[in-house]
């Protein structure tokens, strides 16, 4: 599981990889004494043994390394879930301190996490004298619940420590994924998030419309919306539509085109809207030729894409996962010049 917000990356921790940064990181006092678990003298066997317990298998009770996108690969704190009651813990390396990047990657993991695994509440906590921790988890969503004696292993001492929780509904998601909204007359065109995913599962396990799209199976299940979300969703280019009624469908518009509409959603123009408002912003950032297509038969979106500028440039035979078949597809292209032609004056 990776996830991806404006200026991070959460990823699984590798111990090849993040050894040496979790062993430095952790003997650092301004760690160490702010955490239940780590001793002041952490050894390299000790961080080996905690890498080894906090890895990603699929379930709860784990921990993700948190690094820089312009770095993946070196990582500068970790953020996890797991226990009884369910609660969530971080740190982050003390030179990468004031940046906001706590807040960062708390917001983003949580807000993958808790949808997966059906959390409507996830608790946490924080030494007394670590006030920063407590604006951390206020921002993110946490209110304080109370106050109970700690203790911690840094210190050889009990500690007073204050409580948090979280529900799902007061999460605060900041950075997550760099949203993007876009206006429209009647739409509006925002981020995918996780907590989408019964309108998604509902508008994609509909034959009628996962049946035109190429790469959507049927059944669709969660797993399959959260192997979209977190591998294939891209920042600032998928969006759920949403009109006076809620969710309506979902579009990605960036080098491809694609989108799908619920059944009420159908038939009122919303494709056309959405996909000229998403390709107008699309071109404004500097973006290239984008291609598109659709399935023989599917008259509504020949004409959507034909209003939009796009001009076929081959007919292939593509694979429908739904359908499980080989049907015949038309490719499609749009340039920045002949969108502009298309909508100009209008």
């Amino acid at each position: 599981m990776r996830i991806e917000t404006e200026r991070l990356v959460l990823r699984a921790l590798e111990p090849d990889l993040d050894i040496r940064a979790l062993c430095r990181i952790g003997q650092d006092p301004r760690v160490a004494r702010m955490m239940m678990s780590i001793p002041a003298d952490w050894t390299q066997g000790q961080a080996a043994e905690f890498l080894e317990r906090s890895r990603w298998r699929g379930g709860l009770g784990f921990r993700h390394a948190i690094a820089l996108r312009s770095a993946p690969e070196q990582m500068i704190g970790t953020v996890g879930i797991g226990g009884d009651p369910i609660s969530t813990a971080y740190f982050i390396d003390p030179d990468q301190w004031g940046r906001g990047y706590a807040t960062e990657a708390l917001g983003a993991f949580l807000s993958v996490v808790m949808p997966r695994f059906g959390l409507g509440a996830v608790a946490a906590d924080h030494f007394r004298d670590n006030p920063a921790s407590g604006a951390v988890l206020r921002k993110v969503g946490f209110v304080e619940t109370g106050c109970e004696v700690g203790s911690s292993a840094a210190r050889y001492a009990a500690v007073e420590v204050l409580t948090y929780q979280l529900d799902l509904e007061r999460l605060r998601v900041g950075k997550v994924a760099a949203p993007v909204q876009i206006g429209s007359a009647r739409l509006t065109l925002r981020p995918l998030f996780p907590w989408d995913v019964a309108d998604v599962l509902a508008g994609l396990n509909d034959i009628g419309i996962s049946g035109w799209l190429a790469r959507v199976p049927h059944p669709y299940t969660e797993r399959d919306f959260f192997d979209f979300l977190e591998g294939f969703a891209r920042a600032g280019e998928t969006y759920a539509i949403e009109d006076a009624d809620g969710f309506s469908g979902v579009l990605t518009c960036g080098a491809e085109l694609g989108y799908w509409l619920v059944r009420r959603a159908q038939g009122r123009g919303y494709a056309t809207e959405a996909a000229r408002a998403a390709l107008a912003a699309w071109f404004a950032a500097g973006g290239g030729e984008v291609r598109s297509g659709h399935f023989e038969g599917n008259g509504a979106s020949a004409r959507v894409l034909g209003k939009l500028g796009f001009a076929e440039t081959r007919r292939r035979r593509v694979a429908c996962s739904a359908l499980g078949t080989l049907r015949a597809h038309v490719d499609l292209v749009l340039t920045p010049e002949a969108f502009a032609n298309q909508w100009a004056g209008r």
